[in-house]
C-alpha cells in the first residue's frame, strides 16, 4: 500500500462531536418515525459527501473533516447499529439476513 495510507487515531474533537451527535440521533430516531427517516436519508447524503472528500476515517497523509467525519459516524453509531442489534437481539441472523434481502 501507499506510506500516508495507514489509518490513524481520531482527534479527540471529532470523537467527542460523534458521541454527542451520536446520543442526539439515537434520541430523535426513537422519538419519531419521520425523524429516522431524515437522518437515514441523511446519512446516505454523507457517505456520498464523505466519500467525495475521503473524510470516513483519517489518515496519515489526511486528516478528517471534523464535521463530516462526526456527522457520518454519529448517524452510523446513534441511528443504523442501534437497529442491526435490535434486529439481532430479536431475531438472530435470519432477521439481518431478511433486512439486506427485503
Amino acid at each position: 500500500m501507499f506510506r500516508d495510507s495507514t489509518l490513524i487515531k481520531p482527534k479527540t474533537q471529532s470523537t467527542v462531536l460523534t458521541i454527542m451527535i451520536a446520543i442526539a440521533v439515537f434520541w430523535g430516531a426513537d422519538s419519531s418515525p419521520i425523524v429516522g427517516y431524515f437522518l437515514g436519508v441523511g446519512c446516505l447524503v454523507l457517505m456520498i459527501v464523505a466519500s467525495l472528500i475521503q473524510s470516513f476515517w483519517p489518515t496519515r497523509g489526511k486528516t478528517e473533516n471534523t464535521i463530516v467525519f462526526s456527522l457520518f459516524w454519529g448517524i452510523i453509531l446513534g441511528a443504523v447499529v442501534p437497529l442491526l442489534l435490535n434486529i439481532f437481539l430479536e431475531e438472530g441472523f435470519a432477521g439481518i439476513y431478511e433486512l439486506l434481502v427485503s
